[in-house]
């Protein structure tokens, strides 16, 4: 492990170096900025919420249950500020699993504006967005799905 004087060197040094990820020279955790973008999966997704429930809260599990599609990475959907979660937490400290679509959500599942291709992520905080290139729905859908038939409701 590489030492330093200083708290603020160490800390300088984690900085210069977190974008490819580095351990961090204090407490030895994996530090490294994500790049993160919106998937085929994500876009059909928040078009199914969109489509299901607007702008009104739902329970996400219940909801990729409903849907039959499973894995984690809509919530990923949040960096862009298109679905956001409900603060209350369960009786155990954890997090509820009430999400709901933003009305920048639902321009976005609409067609009707563009985000970031890509967002930096350190430590689950966006940390920017890389703006040189801005996609649409479509562009996010690929050619895993049709936006028109998703649209209909019938995909």
């Amino acid at each position: 492990m590489i030492e330093f004087e200083t708290l603020a060197q160490a800390r300088q040094w984690l900085r210069d170096h977190v974008e490819k990820g580095a351990t961090c020279p204090c407490c030895g955790q994996l530090a490294k900025v994500y790049k993160r973008t919106v998937n085929a999966a994500m876009a059909r997704k928040l078009i199914l919420a969109w489509h299901g429930f607007g702008q009104e809260w739902f329970y996400l599990p219940d909801f990729l249950l409903e849907i039959g599609i499973h894995g984690r990475d809509e919530s990923g959907l949040h960096y862009f500020g298109l679905i956001e979660e409900a603060t209350e937490k369960r009786d155990d400290g954890g997090r509820a699993g009430w999400w709901r679509v933003t009305p920048r959500g639902g321009l976005f599942a609409g067609d009707m504006i563009k985000v970031p291709r890509h967002v930096r992520v350190y430590d689950g905080n966006v940390q920017g967005y890389v703006t040189d290139e801005m996609i649409t729905i479509r562009d996010a859908l690929g050619n895993k799905f049709d936006y028109d038939k998703l649209m209909q409701g019938i995909a």
